[in-house]
């Protein structure tokens, strides 16, 4: 991987992203091996651990538990990755948890601890929001691309390389 780095950006001119899960092994490999790279803790074990931790306190699938998740979501993707540990641990004694459920949140809780580095979303986001900007004084238009073709969300999502912005996504909670 890092020959193909360089290959593909000699100058350094880019940000390099290392996207991983929470392997500690994978990381310091990273760490090792792109050093420059942006360590970015992969959204869905996140997301993963917030499901989990959710069902712990409402019914599987319910409003309530969706509700849960995306409330801590927001948070995390703000940068408040203190606040959502500080909240599970609250309501792990509030609700005087035991067993299995205490385990379940205090797994969820050593995760988001163990990868707090990885989880600055918050600055990520401003960093592409960025990025967008500057990309977007070189566009022809709103909605076309740099040929002056349309570029709807439906062409962007055929197109390789190029994703659907979410709001055309199905929105739905992952299981």
């Amino acid at each position: 991987m890092a020959i193909a780095c360089k290959d593909r950006d000699p100058e350094r001119h880019k940000t390099l992203i290392c996207l991983l899960d929470g392997e500690r092994s994978l990381w310091q490999m990273a760490g090792e091996r792109l050093p420059r790279a942006v360590g970015v803790l992969d959204l869905f074990h996140v997301l993963e651990r917030l499901w989990t931790a959710a069902q712990c306190f409402h019914a599987e699938g319910s409003p309530e538990a969706a509700t849960f998740v995306s409330h801590r979501l927001t948070m995390l993707l703000e940068g408040k990755v203190g606040h959502v540990i500080g909240g599970l641990r609250r309501l792990a004694t509030l609700h005087a948890l035991s067993g299995e459920k205490l385990k379940c949140i205090n797994a969820a809780i050593t995760y988001y601890e163990n990868n707090r580095e990885h989880m600055q979303y918050d600055k990520y986001l401003g960093r592409l929001s960025d990025r967008q900007r500057r990309r977007r004084r070189h566009l022809p238009a709103s909605g076309q691309g740099r040929d002056g073709r349309n570029r709807h969300a439906v062409d962007r999502a055929e197109s390789p390389g190029n994703a659907a912005p979410a709001g055309c996504l199905p929105q739905r909670p992952l299981g």
